[in-house]
């Protein structure tokens, strides 16, 4: 019914001198409202940033259980990547991605690099309160120590290639 009486209405032409048909951008009912503290309001566009926490705290809210469950699933396949590569492994695979991420942005990877040797002081601290042997397989290794063994690794590798190409071989 609604479409029929679309059809049938009549494109009248605007008149002379009357306003344009649509609402030009910024000329809403907000466009002349400032804050208290003379912001405008009707130019304010969110960023990226402010938008995902927006739909997270959404999620949050109206999806609790999808976001326990992903975290639950988050957590168990890191614990399956633990068992399988072993505390090596899964510490020197968490060097390797620092590492690429410290070439990609070496002023955040310090930052980074920081807090989590700050969390491992304070975690080892937490630790040293149980009893002596009963968590020593909980214990996060010194972050900078592994980078330290992983540089002369490369140093002493690359000094081997150097003799062997020097020699012909």
């Amino acid at each position: 019914m609604l479409s029929r009486l679309r059809r049938k209405a009549r494109k009248v032409p605007p008149a002379a001198g009357s306003a344009p048909r649509g609402i030009p951008r910024g000329a809403g009912r907000l466009s002349g409202f400032t804050a208290p503290g003379g912001i405008s309001i009707a130019g304010y566009r969110p960023k990226r940033a402010h938008l995902a926490i927006a739909v997270l705290g959404l999620l949050v809210f109206f999806r609790p259980w999808l976001v326990a469950g992903l975290l639950g699933a988050t957590g168990m396949l890191i614990g399956v990547v633990f068992l399988i590569t072993g505390f090596d492994g899964f510490w020197r695979g968490v060097m390797r991605a620092n590492r690429w991420y410290a070439k990609r942005r070496p002023a955040r990877a310090a930052v980074v690099m920081g807090r989590l040797d700050r969390f491992a002081m304070r975690w080892d601290a937490v630790l040293d309160r149980f009893p002596e042997g009963t968590v020593d397989g909980l214990y996060l290794p010194d972050f900078a120590d592994i980078a330290q063994a992983d540089s002369r690794h490369d140093a002493a590798v690359a000094r081997r290639l150097s003799g062997l190409q020097g020699k012909g071989i």
